[in-house]
């Protein structure tokens, strides 16, 4: 993931001129045991963290039963945040939650990975990991081969740091788990590599769009919360490089944007109304009322009767499911977005107070299986460096973040319109991308929701540490100057 430097392939046939000698490893003749070395000590973290005892994954907060439903499968909901669970038992009865979810497709194809393997009665998880672990490593391979042009020096530092980073527990013991978060991040990670291989060739080519195409809409599919993200992938497709005729061209790019728009509508319409009356209770009864001196105004600009004080601070579940279905109709979500733009100091109280007590918690599920001896409850203090660091900046400043995105957007910023018809520009604008959609997160984590936002922050810690990987790759490049397409 680069923003400047680095000698690019260009289309054929498009005159490039070559200000400085190109770099001693080509595509032609690349040098590959950097890549080998890489993507082995990736592979052997993910082997020793989530294959081999004890293994690491994440306790279920309630959440899996959305997915075990559709796969007709059950686990021990007593060890729910205590303990990691690795065996889950095949059932006669089937729930759909209503939920769509892409991972739930990965998790069928682990399922029947199981059955064909015959490994016994119960499904093993690390099926399920292993898939992730696989798309992982794919995405870990499509980064260093956009590096393979570039000194060994800034391929083995801009990869290990990838690996460092998406390695860590925070991220990788999602993949023991049934939590959409697991297929959000693959997809993700895959196509921003891809988006950056679009732009380093500067056209889009079948084998790497089509490659894009599938990634944002597992993207936008995997949970509700981030379907909105998918405007970002929607408008790159719309803005990308294809080399067709005019009208072909617009015809092709008008399509694709189709495709993901109507994959983010139909994520968004086909969710449960239950679920989202849940998110509209939290909102109306939790979120709005943590700045709300007065909770009955609150409730009459909102249309609600007095009586609804009484659900100040309580919890939605017990309200059940027609009920909240029945609360979301009513409400809907743009009275709740009309009210956030009508108290915009409230509004800036809501996100700061997330910023100062969420953004801390980049872990908070249990780690291990009880079986493995730990006490209930236990988080891993191996392979958790980096979410330990970005842990302790939150704790220590958490106003940091503030800095860090004004910074990479105003370099991306003046890059991109600095350095136009190049490598640096095109890769600068995709940054920018992720900035925005880093803040867009953030705000429908923190406003789309009243509870248990730390965990609902994990795409934004995932943009962010992409932008680390932006920064870093641009700081070690910034002295070599790139070809420029006339």
């Amino acid at each position: 993931m680069l923003i400047s430097g680095g000698t690019m392939p260009f289309p054929a046939g498009k005159p490039v001129v070559q200000e400085t000698p190109p770099p001693a490893v080509s595509r032609s003749q690349p040098v590959v045991w950097p890549d080998a070395a890489l993507l082995t000590v990736c592979a052997g973290l993910l082997v020793w963290m989530l294959f081999l005892p004890p293994l690491i994954g994440l306790a279920n907060d309630g959440d899996f039963g959305r997915v075990l439903g559709k796969l007709s499968l059950a686990g021990d909901g007593s060890q729910n945040l205590r303990y990691f669970v690795s065996q889950y038992q095949h059932v006669a009865w089937r729930w759909d939650s209503h939920l769509p979810m892409s991972g739930v497709w990965v998790a069928r194809a682990a399922v029947a990975i199981s059955q064909l393997a015959s490994t016994g009665k119960d499904f093993d998880i690390r099926f399920l990991a292993a898939l992730y672990s696989v798309l992982l490593l794919t995405a870990m391979y499509g980064l260093l081969g956009l590096l393979r042009p570039c000194a060994l020096t800034v391929r083995i530092a801009v990869g290990g740091l990838a690996i460092w980073i998406f390695t860590d527990v925070a991220y990788a013991a999602y993949f023991n788990s049934f939590y959409a978060e697991a297929m959000a991040l693959v997809s993700l990670l895959l196509m921003l590599v891809a988006a950056m291989h679009i732009v380093a060739a500067n056209q889009m080519r079948w084998p790497v769009g089509i490659a894009f195409l599938l990634a944002a809409l597992f993207f936008v599919t995997s949970k509700a919360q981030y379907a909105t993200a998918g405007i970002f992938p929607a408008l790159f497709v719309l803005l990308a490089p294809i080399s067709l005729p005019k009208l072909r061209r617009r015809l092709l790019r008008t399509l694709l944007c189709a495709l993901i728009i109507v994959a983010i509508v139909g994520e968004l319409r086909t969710t449960a109304p239950w679920y989202k009356g849940v998110a509209e209770f939290d909102i109306v009864f939790s979120n709005i009322p943590k700045t709300s001196p007065d909770g009955q105004q609150e409730l009459k600009e909102l249309g609600l009767e007095p009586s609804y004080i009484k659900y100040m601070g309580a919890n939605p579940w017990p309200q059940g499911p027609n009920w909240l279905a029945q609360f979301y109709a009513r409400l809907g979500p743009w009275k709740v977005f009309k009210f956030y733009l009508a108290h915009p100091l409230r509004t800036l109280a809501i996100l700061d107070g997330d910023l100062r007590t969420s953004t801390a918690h980049l872990r908070n599920l249990p780690n291990y299986r009880r079986m493995d001896g730990f006490p209930p409850g236990t988080m891993t203090r191996h392979f958790c460096s980096w979410s330990d660091l970005r842990s302790r900046l939150f704790v220590l400043w958490p106003y940091h973040v503030l800095v860090w995105y004004g910074g990479v957007a105003a370099t991306a910023a003046f890059i991109a319109l600095r350095r136009r018809g190049s490598f640096s520009s095109r890769a600068a604008a995709v940054c920018l991308g992720v900035v925005l959609m880093a803040v867009l997160e953030f705000g429908v984590a923190s406003l789309g929701d009243g509870n248990d936002t730390a965990r609902h922050l994990f795409l934004f810690h995932a943009l962010t540490d992409v932008t680390v990987c932006f920064a870093v790759a641009a700081a070690l490049l910034f002295r070599k100057r790139e070809p420029t397409i006339q």
